[in-house]
């Protein structure tokens, strides 16, 4: 296996994408490894070669490494199915407004919701970006993307990191479907995070059915999943989209709709399958 170093102020630095790909094609995968064991054999092979790479630096890869293989497994299902919706991945909020997929007037009015926010309050309406934004295939014409099976390489991996950006304005009321948060693992702080972006997007979602006076909307989705899922932490998950409590004309929504222990090639695929239908 080929590991990829840099060194950034003299500290040596792993790089993600490279070394990940060249795991995978060495190794090729039976589709049940627990994908931490996947994770725990490269860092082995890493600190064979640079043992001076810290703990903090193999964490962050295992993040970035689930990540983009979610995505390639979920960029494939895509471009092999023809009724699968796309599922993509999304920068930090820092990098991108997740707003601005939708239509110019879509994104204006939840534009005008965050500036009325801060003005009034001074405080932010989105703290975080989900990992993921199902969208749905109707969508996907205005964004040109060329549509093929991909392999894991850099390139690909970059390719579909960036995606995202050509299909700002491309997504009617609609035709966002949901969002998919994944972490490798679950600390409270984790459960929290997620159950708040749950309610959170699902209340922006709430106020556009509202100024798009759209009674008979489908509703928008929210999941999550992880390397390790118990009950506890399905248990911390089903918890209430507290805009919906305001409302007496609807039932309470959960934040979170389902939560998926995503440990295996094969539990990712069946995953994917799911939520993308």
């Amino acid at each position: 296996m080929n590991v990829v170093v840099e060194y950034r102020k003299g500290k040596p630095m792993v790089k993600a994408l490279d070394t990940l790909c060249s795991a995978l094609k060495e190794n090729k995968q039976d589709e049940n490894l627990k994908i931490m064991d996947f994770f725990k054999s490269i860092d082995e092979e890493i600190l064979s070669k640079h043992p001076d790479i810290t703990a903090g630096g193999l964490n962050s890869c295992h993040g970035y490494w689930y990540e983009a293989i979610i995505s390639l497994i979920a960029w494939n299902h895509f471009a092999t199915n023809q009724t699968s919706n796309l599922i993509i991945p999304l920068p930090n909020i820092s990098q991108f407004d997740i707003s601005t997929l939708y239509e110019e007037e879509l994104s204006n009015y939840l534009s005008e919701l965050k500036s009325k926010v801060m003005e009034i309050t001074g405080v932010s309406l989105i703290s975080s970006n989900p990992d993921f934004v199902i969208i749905s295939r109707n969508a996907i014409e205005c964004a040109n993307l060329e549509i093929r099976p991909l392999t894991a390489t850099p390139e690909n991996l970059k390719m579909i990191q960036d995606y995202h950006k050509r299909l700002v304005g491309c997504c009617g009321f609609d035709e966002i479907i949901g969002y998919l948060s994944v972490k490798t693992s679950l600390r409270s702080d984790r459960r929290l995070q997620i159950c708040h972006e749950g309610s959170l997007f699902k209340s922006m979602y709430s106020h556009l059915k509202t100024r798009s006076w759209d009674i008979n909307a489908k509703g928008i989705f929210y999941y999550a999943a992880a390397t390790s899922l118990n009950e506890s932490d399905i248990k911390a998950l089903r918890t209430v989209a507290t805009h919906s409590l305001s409302n007496v004309h609807e039932i309470p929504q959960s934040a979170v709709d389902a939560a998926y222990k995503a440990d295996t090639l094969t539990s990712i695929y069946r995953m994917i399958d799911q939520i993308s239908a």
